[in-house]
């Protein structure tokens, strides 16, 4: 069977009827051969791989981001939706494990940080920061995207009230993927 990657620069017709011989030979309904083409400097340079292949590869790590701001009392209906979304992600392998839903307390002046730190500490999948005062919408967004960005290959952002589909955000990492 296929077990190795074929990297290189396809300049040839032999090369590439090569490729092609190696797809029919190898493919089956349960293997696929996928073939990744990359501008090189000196022609495309094309990576093969089965499909068992990239499902061992290392999947993204995906941050959803949530800003917030007096939300206690729709972010206990909301944050377990976010949690599912979360979950039926990794459950399909569409990103790694170690993903995480964010929440950004924009300075909230009710229970909304005390709910934050509750989720977090049920749930290692929850996180939170919490801002010194109420800076709006967008700032507490930047700061979620700031601390994001070391920490993952991904961020989705979402509005807490539960008005956004949830699952636009699946389609939007598929779309990454």
């Amino acid at each position: 069977s296929f077990n190795g990657i074929l990297s290189g620069f396809l300049s040839s017709i032999e090369q590439i009827e090569t490729v092609k011989r190696l797809i029919t030979e190898f493919s089956t309904p349960d293997t696929k051969i996928i073939i990744d083409p990359v501008m090189g400097d000196h022609g495309r340079l094309y990576s093969v791989y089965t499909k068992e292949m990239c499902d061992d590869m290392k999947k993204p790590v995906l941050m959803i981001v949530i800003p917030v701001y007096n939300e206690e009392s729709v972010l206990p209906l909301t944050a377990p939706r976010f949690l599912q979304v979360l979950q039926r992600m990794v459950g399909e392998g569409m990103i790694d494990p170690t993903s995480r839903v964010l929440f950004v307390n924009d300075g909230s002046r009710d229970s909304t940080w005390s709910l934050i730190r509750t989720l977090t500490q049920q749930d290692g999948r929850f996180s939170g920061i919490s801002l010194s005062r109420n800076r709006g919408h967008q700032n507490a967004l930047l700061a979620g995207l700031m601390y994001a960005r070391e920490r993952c290959d991904i961020t989705v952002s979402i509005d807490c009230d539960g008005q956004d589909d949830e699952g636009a955000m699946v389609e939007m990492v598929r779309k990454y993927l």
